[in-house]
């Protein structure tokens, strides 16, 4: 399990969100992803592996969006 500190926090509902946990992928978290895969994509992987929703986790700010994305690249390995 990978965790990342947000720079800026997010609400959602009472909660607020100074951190996200990601859990380890599986191949069914990207099964849809097409030869292209995009921030939204990442950013619903994301939400899969986390368990916030993609509506939460789109409030994110650029920086910690940009690496977050990065790290769910990680996740995909060399084939993406």
């Amino acid at each position: 399990m990978e965790k990342y500190k947000l720079k800026k926090s997010l609400q959602f509902g009472d909660e607020t969100i100074t951190e996200l946990s990601f859990r380890d992928p599986v191949a069914g978290d990207i099964y849809h992803f097409s030869d292209k895969v995009t921030m939204k994509d990442l950013l619903e992987l994301a939400s899969n592996l986390s368990g916030y929703p993609p509506s939460i986790l789109k409030n994110l700010k650029l920086s910690d969006a940009m690496k977050i994305a990065e790290m769910m690249g990680k996740f995909m390995g060399d084939g993406q």
